[in-house]
């Protein structure tokens, strides 16, 4: 599947269109597009309402924040060989700041084994209960750092954006196809 870009050489400049064939050509995007300010602003907004997770646990989304701080601003559809990301994008911290939770992503799954200062809750999360406290607790979601192949000086940040957002990216790029994600990113130190 391709996803051909309504952006050509005459519309955007020669970085703009570099960076869109450097994002096409990393393994698993089927497609990338350049969001414009309203459509970053849309995204906030929704992921900003987005107030709990199943149970009622607060959310908070530092992630879309962290990519709506950078410079310039796209959306990746992505199949399943999209790399995931090999950092924490999930935290559940108490009302002090203190981490007593988070994703551990496959990558990082070794580093958390054998120890016995946490208990596994699923397959992919875990708490330290020593570090739980008699305090509130909220989720917090992360944005991971992205290595774009090619923009050895590009500082990019993703982050999965809920379903609603993502299927308003995908609205706006007429794409539907529930097999492809739609990942935010957000990048820095492209001239």
């Amino acid at each position: 599947m391709s996803i051909v870009s309504a952006i050509g050489a005459g519309e955007a400049g020669a970085d703009e269109c570099g960076l869109l064939s450097a994002l096409r050509s990393m393994a698993g995007v089927v497609g990338a597009e350049p969001l414009d300010g309203d459509l970053v602003d849309e995204v906030c907004r929704i992921e900003s309402s987005i107030k709990a997770v199943s149970g009622g646990m607060e959310v908070e989304n530092r992630g879309i924040l962290d990519c709506a701080a950078m410079g310039r601003h796209y959306a990746l559809f992505c199949d399943a060989s999209f790399p995931r990301p090999e950092q924490v994008t999930m935290q559940m911290v108490d009302e002090l700041g203190e981490v007593i939770g988070h994703d551990v992503p496959p990558g990082m799954r070794d580093l958390f084994e054998n120890r016995d200062d946490m208990v596994w809750i699923s397959d992919g999360f875990v708490i330290y209960p020593g570090l739980i406290g008699n305090r509130d607790a909220r989720m917090v979601m992360l944005s991971s750092r992205l290595s774009v192949p090619g923009l050895p000086g590009a500082d990019a940040v993703s982050f999965y954006p809920s379903a609603s957002s993502a299927e308003a990216i995908g609205s706006r790029f007429g794409v539907s196809d529930p097999k492809v994600a739609v990942v935010v990113l957000g990048v820095d130190g492209v001239v």
